[in-house]
C-alpha cells in the first residue's frame, strides 16, 4: 500500500478551496485541477509499505503530540517541473507547522521508517501540469483563508478507474 502523512481539511476549508480551484481553471490555459477532497498538506511521504509497519507509523503520529494551531494561506505559486508547473497555495511563514514536521519525521526516523527526504515547504497543491500566466496568477487573492491544524492523519492513496483518492487509515 502507498502511503503518507498529511492534514486534511474541514467542509467549510475544503468549499473555500474550491473557490481557488476554479479561479485557477478560469486563468489556466491546460492542466489538471486536483478534486478538492484531494486535497490537502502532505507532512512526510512515506511511500509503499506493507500492513506491519502501519503500526510503528501509527505509534510515530500518536508520539509526535500535535498541539493545535493555525496557518494563513499566503497567495499562490509554482513548482516548475520537467512535466509541467504544479500550481499551489502557499502559506505564511508558521514556525508550529514546521515543528510538527520536524517531530513527526524525527519520530518516523526512531521507528527507522523510511519517508521522502525533500525539504518540506507547507502548500497545498490545487493543480497539475499547469500552464498559466504567471503575472495572472499571482493577482489571485487567496491570502486570508485560516486553516485551523488539530491532527495528522495516515492517509492510503487508492487508484480506483484511474483516478486517485485519499483513504484515511489513522
Amino acid at each position: 500500500m502507498r502511503i503518507f502523512i498529511g492534514i486534511n481539511f474541514s467542509k467549510s476549508v475544503k468549499n473555500e478551496l474550491s473557490v481557488v480551484s476554479d479561479e485557477l481553471k478560469r486563468i489556466s490555459k491546460k492542466g489538471r485541477i486536483i478534486p478538492r477532497d484531494n486535497m490537502h498538506i502532505t507532512m512526510a511521504f512515506i511511500g509503499e509499505v506493507t500492513e506491519g509497519d502501519l503500526g510503528l507509523i501509527i505509534d510515530a503520529i500518536e508520539d509526535t503530540h500535535i498541539k493545535e494551531f493555525e496557518i494563513y494561506t499566503d497567495g499562490m505559486d509554482l513548482f516548475k517541473g520537467k512535466r509541467g508547473a504544479v500550481c499551489y497555495l502557499k502559506f505564511k511563514e508558521n514556525k508550529d507547522i514546521l515543528e510538527l514536521n520536524h517531530r513527526l519525521k524525527n519520530q518516523l526516523s526512531i521507528r527507522g521508517i523510511n519517508f521522502d527526504k525533500k525539504s518540506f515547504i507547507p502548500h497545498i497543491t490545487i493543480g497539475r501540469d499547469i500552464l498559466v500566466d504567471y503575472e495572472e496568477l499571482l493577482k489571485l487573492n487567496f491570502d486570508s483563508l485560516r486553516i485551523k491544524v488539530s491532527c495528522i492523519n495516515l492517509m492510503e492513496t487508492i487508484n480506483i478507474n484511474g483516478k486517485l483518492q485519499y483513504k484515511i487509515l489513522y
